[in-house]
């Protein structure tokens, strides 16, 4: 449900169902916090952006590859704040940072 209502652009709909989520015992996992963090960046919902960052952080989620491309995309546009560089990097995922093939640019 929070994947359709991120879809719909109804963040805030999307938000309390998160928050429902953490009060009815049953917490978010990596991937809804994923889902709202996709939601949150495609309509430049910043703010929020940084604090579920931190809150991923906290819990010890990692990043997936879409997620990433899309930060990759908003900071090349100048979208977002490039401070946000430090808390991405401790949320990417090592196997990815490990990956040569990542990184075969001829």
């Amino acid at each position: 449900m929070i994947s359709g209502f991120c879809r719909g652009g109804q963040l805030g709909e999307a938000k309390l169902l998160f928050l429902k989520m953490e009060e009815s015992g049953c917490p978010p996992d990596d991937v809804t916090y994923r889902v709202l963090l996709q939601g949150y960046l495609k309509n430049r919902h910043y703010d929020d952006v940084e604090m579920l960052l931190q809150e991923m952080d906290d819990r010890g989620y990692s990043l997936d590859a879409s997620t990433i491309s899309l930060f990759i995309d908003h900071i090349a546009a100048g979208l977002l704040d490039r401070s946000m560089l430090k808390l991405l990097g401790k949320l990417v995922p090592k196997e990815l940072l490990n990956d040569p093939s990542l990184c075969d640019w001829e």
